[in-house]
């Protein structure tokens, strides 16, 4: 009722003389605040509708002053100030109050429209209301009010375009919005929301131009530049919002429908990784059923662009080259990393496990394949049984097994990794100079916890056994330096190792660098083929040693002996008959002892001597 009706009727209850007395100790309590009016209430009530209608009710001016004056003095408002409801006449937020307290309505009231503004606060310095969006659900009354409608709905039911426009620029700016913006909310039933078209196709609108007078007018009356390279998000599992947060910018922007809109929400964000099949870490990430083939990062761009690439993209080559390469080197390139000989065990789909290979390849799109390839370092150009190979139970699996020129001679590898092509497979290796290095002679470490195709564990001729083959042995083999020829050596050789049967060598005694190469090469004859090969292999060549003595020095031996022998029997003949008088026979006999002492005495010689320039040679 107010205090002045109270008064009026419950004065004597109260037990005060008059109204007046009534009226006067309230003065002491604080006003209250001034009302406007409200939907969807009593107007019996000032709380809804407001404090003119309610004290207007009073029929004497006086009473109807001494209402306004327990009221604390209302706000001085500027024309569709905030709170403004459009369907109802007497709402002062609308008109403003210099406009109000000029209506015969309120002078009446007042009594003029000087009293009516002197129950208004000083008019200050005009201050913007905020700019406000559309609501995509009203309660109630309030489909009517700004706050539902938002601002430029708001405004724009003015039949003056200027008062329409004064009507905005009394508002903050709003920020540019790309579309499916923050504010979008995920509610796209008409796409009446700038937050979801964005500001460019909001201000191509009719709606806009007839408010703002041109496109760009509308454009220069939002703050800040044109959003680029925003964040592309990837969908969260188990989200059910609907903001691009949640959804991921993919399905976000495809919400847009119109292909115009789309194409400018993925142009206002940074392009999305390139993504490689990775079934493993999507599995313990907990994604499965139908989550794991919407997940682009678990099913790889490919296999995502073939089955989703509409209505977002024009074509699935469209969607594809939208994606980028996610390796960021600053033109720096990383090594190439060859496979790990337990690539099928690994941990996690990481480069450094399964190999620059597989990690590439499993980008199944040629093109970027070749890119993520050309962002590393060159390859060595391996040799067949290289010692980095690795893989003596599976060695076709690995390049340092086979050699680089029958890697990139499989179709299978060239069709997997390089778009079915050699020149692909050695572009991406180092120019071929195994004929002109040789690799290191390896003796080995004697252990016997050698990894499969670990050459300095095994030792070269060990690791080269490994082929099978004995054309592959000598292959091998010739792609290492020859080793020299060993004298044995004790100190190579490690003590007796206590418990051990003296009879069986220790480890280390089946060691070449021990044992000497002429035990050694009796030993492990059957991988060269025989015992002469063995030493030839470390530079001393038997067989072409004796072809050399028998050619050069046999038939002059021969050419020597054959001499002294003639001389030597002739001259133990002509001693026998003409010296001794002996007959014929007697001369004969003679000359065949002296004959067979004479050769005799020439093989000890001819053997020492050769004894002597083979252990000169050697030495």
């Amino acid at each position: 009722m107010g205090t002045v009706l109270w008064c009026l009727e419950q004065w004597s209850q109260e037990r005060f003389t008059n109204a007046a007395e009534c009226e006067a100790a309230r003065e002491q309590l604080t006003p209250t605040e001034w009302r406007f009016v409200r939907m969807g209430c009593s107007l019996n009530n000032e709380d809804c509708s407001g404090t003119d209608y309610y004290c207007e009710k009073l029929q004497n001016l006086s009473q109807r002053i001494e209402c306004f004056q327990g009221r604390k003095k209302a706000p001085w408002l500027e024309p569709n100030s905030d709170g403004c409801i459009v369907s109802v006449d007497w709402d002062e937020r609308c008109h403003g109050s210099q406009a109000w307290c000029e209506t015969e309505r309120m002078i009446e009231s007042y009594g003029s429209s000087q009293t009516c503004l002197g129950f208004r606060q000083p008019r200050a310095a005009p201050r913007k209301s905020p700019f406000k969006s559309p609501l995509v659900v009203c309660i109630g009354d309030n489909d009517q009010t700004e706050d539902c409608m938002g601002t430029e709905v708001f405004c724009n039911r003015l039949n003056n375009s200027d008062q329409a426009l004064a009507c905005v620029q009394s508002r903050s700016k709003p920020w540019f919005a790309v579309p499916y913006s923050a504010t979008c909310d995920g509610i796209l039933a008409n796409l009446h929301h700038e937050g979801c078209r964005g500001t460019d196709d909001w201000c191509r609108s009719q709606d806009s131009i007839r408010l703002y007078g041109s496109e760009a007018a509308c454009r220069s009356f939002r703050r800040g530049d044109k959003p680029n390279g925003l964040l592309w998000r990837p969908p969260v599992t188990n989200c059910t919002a609907k903001d691009e947060h949640c959804l991921g910018t993919d399905t976000a922007c495809g919400k847009l429908q119109y292909p115009n809109l789309i194409a400018a929400c993925y142009s206002a964000r940074e392009k999305p990784p390139f993504s490689r099949r990775n079934s493993e870490d999507c599995f313990k990430l907990g994604l499965d059923g139908e989550a794991y083939w919407d997940d682009e990062r678990c099913v790889g761009t490919v296999f995502w662009c073939q089955k989703r690439w509409s209505p977002k993209f024009e074509s699935e080559a469209a969607c594809r080259s939208h994606r980028i390469l996610p390796y960021a080197f600053n033109g720096r390139k990383v090594p190439w990393v060859q496979t790990s000989n337990s690539f099928d065990l690994c941990p996690v789909s990481s480069e450094e496990c399964m190999g620059t290979e597989e990690y590439c390849g499993s980008l199944l799109d040629n093109e970027r394949v070749m890119q993520c390839y050309e962002q590393r370092e060159l390859m060595p150009f391996f040799p067949r049984n290289h010692p980095e190979c690795r893989g003596k139970m599976f060695p076709n699996r690995f390049e340092t097994c086979r050699g680089t020129k029958e890697w990139c001679d499989d179709a299978m590898i060239l069709q997997r990794f390089y778009g079915g092509r050699t020149e692909n497979c050695l572009k991406f290796r180092e120019k071929n100079t195994l004929e002109e290095a040789q690799l290191p002679w390896q003796y080995g470490s004697g252990s016997n916890k050698c990894y499969d195709g670990d050459e300095e564990c095994l030792g070269t001729e060990a690791f080269c056994v490994q082929t099978g083959k004995l054309h592959g042995v000598k292959a091998c083999l010739e792609k290492r330096k020859r080793p020299p020829l060993l004298e044995p050596d004790s100190t190579q050789c490690p003590p007796a190792e206590k418990g051990r049967d003296q009879r069986r060598p220790a480890k280390k005694e089946r060691d070449e660098r021990c044992m000497g190469s002429e035990a050694w090469c009796l030993a492990w004859d059957f991988i060269y083929g025989n015992y002469p090969d063995c030493i030839a292999h470390r530079g001393l060549n038997l067989v072409s040693y004796r072809e050399t003595i028998e050619k050069m020095l046999v038939p002059r031996v021969s050419e020597a002996v054959l001499k002294g022998a003639t001389n030597v029997t002739a001259n133990g003949a002509l001693l026998q008959i003409v010296v001794r008088n002996g007959s014929v026979a007697d001369a004969r006999t003679t000359a065949e002892a002296d004959r067979k002492l004479f050769l005799d005495e020439i093989e000890k010689r001819l053997e020492a001597m050769v004894v002597n320039g083979i252990d000169r040679a050697l030495k």
